[in-house]
């Protein structure tokens, strides 16, 4: 969506992802969707964010640091030129008066502190899942502009990945003890199989093989879709 080291105006920003054109924090639905900071104010950025103690400033900053979604961050260079810097996750955030003095001073700052935040740059392999979120934030109208002037064939790029050649006894094992049932919901299969007329379950390991997970019956549980999806991304 956004190219690093490239510029932006606010407006184009907005455009893309939402959120107000004013402000350092564009948030929607209680979430910060993009920050933008000036070094004068934030000498550490992006990797640290220093919110002052204003009532709306203050409550940015706490949904900032309780969010888990990575945010677009921009900083400064001339008037309505903001440019990126990448998605980045927050790692801590210090509410500690004392400490928070201590960093103000540093900073350069004359006006109290409510948090500083750190963040750490983080994969823009998570930048689909971001740009789904983005998505889901914008109007109606603005959605249906964006796919008005979207391109229809997606664009390929070639990738390396690790494939791991698993035992075919351990997802048998796996099916015949589940006989049909969902391991986690006990319901039955959702459908049979057209090409071996057998309950469709999906053999998945409890510890991932790629954390270094064994790849043995007592590793495996046998899923239905549903709850095959729920233990990845619930």
């Amino acid at each position: 969506m956004f190219k690093k080291g490239q510029r932006y105006s606010r407006k184009e920003i907005s455009a893309l992802i939402g959120g107000q054109i004013q402000g350092y924090m564009g948030t929607r639905q209680k979430k910060v969707i993009g920050v933008y900071l000036e070094l004068s104010s934030n000498p550490n950025a992006p990797t640290e964010i220093l919110c002052g103690s204003g009532k709306d400033i203050a409550k940015h900053g706490l949904w900032l640091s309780l969010q888990h979604e990575p945010v677009p961050i921009f900083l400064k260079r001339k008037t309505n030129e903001w440019e990126y810097q990448g998605l980045f996750s927050v790692s801590s955030s210090i509410e500690d008066e004392s400490a928070l003095e201590e960093i103000r001073c540093k900073a350069g700052r004359n006006y109290k502190l409510s948090r500083a935040i750190n963040l750490q740059e983080v994969s823009e392999n998570l930048d689909f899942d971001q740009q789904v979120t983005w998505s889901k934030a914008l109007t109606i109208t603005q959605r249906a502009e964006r796919l008005s002037k979207a391109e229809t064939l997606p664009k390929t790029k070639e990738v390396k990945t690790t494939v791991y050649v698993r035992n075919p006894d351990v997802v048998a094992e796996a099916l015949v003890r589940a006989n049909g049932t969902c391991e986690s919901c006990y319901k039955p299969a959702p459908f049979i199989r057209k090409t071996y007329n057998t309950p469709y379950l999906e053999v998945h390991h409890k510890l991932p093989l790629a954390q270094g997970g064994p790849d043995t019956v007592d590793n495996v549980l046998a899923l239905c879709p549903n709850c095959h999806r729920q233990a990845h991304f619930g």
